[in-house]
């Protein structure tokens, strides 16, 4: 037996067992209709009925007051209670078979009309979503605020409130969306605890912030706030929300959030805050991963932008610097004792892995004899895995997205891979591994941070001191050098 007609049997045996003579036939007709499979025509019998019947008022107090006989008070009183077990029992079905008809949706208006609970909140929903003119837009809006006054717990005024703020936010009745009007009406459903209504208050201020009104960034931040920490705390749940961590909604909470700490857009802003939020995203969410990397991106450039100048200038220490603020944890910087550089060790890397910054220019694309020379006399001391670049760092730009060069070598063989400001030490020997396109996208930044950041503390002055994302470069053998504090003396590798 399916649920629908499960429901419709309960129901006639409990109609069986209360009715009077004087009873209207037709309710057990109705319910019969809709057993058959008819449930339009059952709903246009009951609006029927309802219309001819006498039916006791929702509000016995009210009732009591009516003159009457006692025989009819009797009638109206069983009506009211028949009525309420016939309508509920096709809204239910209703709900069960997704049957929204205009028969239906009559039905539950008029139902709502004579105090049927929750009537008003289906007659709304329905006439909401199969609305295609004002008119039903007016009905609906009608509807939602009766089921708003009659609602008797917290998750039911949330829902209504939740349900019927399209019609006031994309101004589907005046034809002018009002979303400052729809974020307050968000916020009665927040102010309920349903973390619905906080993301979407949250979420139609954030639309405004990315149109670029900024005013509205606070108000969205702290909703935001109290999504994720009510999820990360397991608080009880309204019944309307669900799943969050299902439904995609605390992972875009998550990244809302981060781009107002990253881009500085509110009180209090911190990126490393942003950092952590994105840290928090759930991988398979691959539809928003660009987003992710466009603000992860964004806050390391934000944290090198940052940088102290260390204690000692040097091309190898720079490198060192910027490479720590991304997270790579690296050996100490040791100049070596023949060859024109300064090496430190990967210890993100199980084998043993080096870092060496030449004291000198190169193309990663060339094949200077200086280069052979150095990698046969690291080679001699056991060093045969490691990464070189050019004491000022260089990049290329395709399409809006940066590239950093590193030259791999590995016994003798050179393979030229991309740097980018999320980009781990593992992540890189697995590009290598894979034989990854120094041109992939996917291993790019969106910034030439990393090139301005080394070049920057080259000069010997911190990048928290004057670092400017938009410096100025030169054109150095097809490569780009930043320049943010004029054009340095530079020698070139043979």
């Amino acid at each position: 037996m399916s649920k629908r007609s499960e429901i419709l049997l309960i129901a006639h045996n409990q109609l069986t067992r209360i009715v009077l003579p004087s009873t209207d036939k037709r309710w057990a007709q109705a319910l019969k209709i809709a057993e058959n499979g008819k449930l339009n025509q059952a709903a246009t019998l009951v609006v029927q009925i309802i219309d001819s019947v006498d039916i006791a008022p929702a509000d016995h107090e009210a009732y009591n007051k009516i003159q009457g006989d006692f025989v009819s008070q009797v009638d109206d009183v069983l009506n009211r209670v028949i009525a309420e077990l016939v309508i509920n029992t096709l809204m239910n079905v209703a709900s069960i078979t997704h049957s929204h008809s205009s028969e239906v949706n009559d039905m539950t208006a008029r139902a709502a009309d004579i105090g049927v609970q929750m009537a008003a909140y289906n007659a709304a929903t329905g006439y909401l979503q199969n609305g295609r003119t004002v008119a039903q837009f007016e009905r609906a809006e009608k509807y939602f605020q009766m089921a708003i006054a009659e609602a008797k717990t917290p998750n039911e005024k949330a829902a209504c409130y939740v349900n019927y703020c399209p019609i006031v936010r994309d101004g589907l009745i005046n034809g002018k969306p009002d979303h400052a009007a729809a974020i307050e009406i968000y916020e009665k459903a927040a102010d309920l605890s349903l973390l619905i209504g906080m993301f979407n208050a949250a979420n139609v201020a954030f639309w405004g912030y990315r149109k670029g009104d900024k005013s509205n960034a606070n108000r969205s931040a702290r909703w935001l706030k109290k999504v994720i920490d009510a999820v990360d705390s397991g608080l009880p749940r309204l019944e309307m929300d669900g799943s969050l961590e299902t439904d995609g909604l605390y992972n875009a909470a998550l990244i809302q959030l981060a781009e107002y700490h990253i881009q500085g857009d509110i009180e209090n802003a911190d990126h490393e805050y942003g950092l952590v939020l994105l840290k928090m995203h759930d991988p398979k969410e691959s539809k928003t991963q660009d987003i992710v990397d466009w603000l992860t991106d964004s806050a390391l450039g934000v944290r090198v932008s940052k940088l102290e100048k260390p204690v000692t200038t040097s091309p190898g220490n720079s490198w060192a610097c910027v490479l720590s603020a991304m997270d790579w944890n690296i050996g100490p910087v040791s100049k070596h004792p023949t060859l024109p550089l300064e090496i430190f060790k990967l210890n993100d890397i199980p084998s043993d892995v080096f870092f060496a910054v030449v004291h000198a220019q190169f193309s990663p694309e060339g094949h200077a004899e200086t280069i052979a020379m150095i990698q046969a006399e690291l080679a001699s001391t056991g060093v045969t895995k490691f990464f070189l670049v050019p004491a000022y760092a260089i990049f290329k730009e395709s399409n809006g997205d940066v590239f950093t060069p590193l030259v791999y070598n590995n016994d003798g063989k050179r393979f030229t891979v991309s740097l980018g400001l999320r980009t781990s030490a593992q992540q890189l020997m697995k590009n290598i591994q894979s034989k990854v396109s120094f041109t992939d996208r996917k291993y790019s930044s969106r910034s030439c941070a990393i090139s301005i950041a080394v070049n920057h503390l080259n000069s010997g002055v911190a990048c928290k001191d004057g670092f400017n994302f938009y410096s100025s470069y030169s054109a150095v053998h097809g490569w780009c050098l930043p320049t943010p504090h004029g054009q340095p003396e530079l020698s070139f590798l043979k």
